[in-house]
């Protein structure tokens, strides 16, 4: 699995980052609120897409580490 997490580009590695953030948030709210429908509305309403904020430092860390292994492999 290391294997294929380093192969990733960083745009994947922020997007797979992302998608797992939405999904465990939107499962916490679906223990606590036991409604789908609710859960959905305060995930998008109260909390807002949580990968729109962590996704540029997300891709700017996956950048600079891809860069780092890049050099190093040279």
């Amino acid at each position: 699995m290391k294997q294929f997490w380093n192969n990733l580009s960083p745009i994947w590695k922020t997007v797979l980052v992302c998608l797992v953030m939405e999904a465990v948030l939107f499962f916490l709210l679906l223990v606590l609120s036991r409604s789908l429908i609710i859960s959905a509305v305060v995930q998008i309403v109260l909390f807002g897409p949580p990968g729109l904020f962590f996704a540029p430092f997300l891709y700017k860390k996956y950048k600079k580490l891809t860069e780092k292994s890049l050099e190093a492999d040279a």
